[in-house]
């Protein structure tokens, strides 16, 4: 007769044993699961206010613009009823920016 030995060295775990790991088990992939849709909410949340505000400062930039380009544009409209003379001068100085900007320089000399 051949003799088999077991070494039961290890306990075996009873039913209940086995139900309690498997819901502890569970109930740990249940909490992930739900960390994991926090941290997806935060996420979704921080973007969606980033570009909000992304937004609202590209729309104040556009109309600081506006602003100073309106305020620009009184500003000469005031100083040519103001002396009319002054047009003639800046036509001169944009003339002149121009040209000593490009690669051949010519100057030319105007008298107002």
């Amino acid at each position: 007769m051949i003799q088999t030995t077991h070494f039961n060295w290890l306990p075996t775990r009873t039913a209940w044993q086995e139900a309690e790991a498997w819901r502890a088990r569970r109930q740990a992939m249940v909490q992930e699961t739900l960390n994991a849709g926090d941290t997806f909410n935060a996420l979704f949340a921080t973007a969606a206010s980033d570009q909000i505000e992304g937004l609202a400062k590209l729309a104040a930039q556009a109309a600081i613009k506006r602003i100073k380009a309106a305020g620009k544009a009184k500003i000469d409209q005031v100083l040519l009823k103001l002396d009319p003379s002054l047009t003639a001068l800046d036509k001169n100085k944009t003339a002149s920016s121009k040209t000593s900007s490009s690669s051949t320089t010519t100057k030319v000399d105007k008298k107002v």
